[in-house]
């Protein structure tokens, strides 16, 4: 069983799920209590620069596997793993969600083809959640 204990561990799981580096996708990870993975999907995928991640399209899934929690990753074609505005606002959105519904969102991570990521979690761009 996989347990995602950091950034790197998720942003290697979600690169085995692109299909088009040249597209940004949207790639969910359902997490159980103790953060072992229970199910990884494509949510969507957008063009060059923008992939809608709509809160219902996120939570989904986590609601038919009955996920604790969840990371959400995106990867963005040019390299630059700074978030946009539309993916901070993106991040607010989903949190307030998985807020009502009883999930934890564990973090929006920006990844791309190298080594480079940005976790909103650590950079303090999103509310701090927890599991207690």
């Amino acid at each position: 069983m996989v347990t995602i204990k950091n950034g790197k561990q998720a942003v290697k799981i979600a690169k085995k799920i692109i299909t088009d580096w040249d597209k940004e996708h949207a790639i969910g990870l359902y997490l159980d209590s103790a953060n072992h993975l229970k199910k990884s999907e494509l949510i969507g995928m957008g063009g060059l620069d923008v992939c809608f991640a709509d809160p219902r399209e996120v939570l989904r899934p986590a609601l038919v596997c009955a996920a604790v929690g969840i990371v959400l990753l995106h990867n963005h074609p040019s390299g630059n793993v700074k978030p946009s505005r539309s993916d901070l606002k993106a991040t607010t959105r989903i949190n307030k969600a998985c807020r009502l519904m009883g999930i934890v969102f564990d973090d929006h991570i920006i990844f791309s083809r190298g080594e480079l990521f940005y976790s909103m979690m650590a950079n303090n761009k999103m509310k701090e959640t927890s599991r207690a």
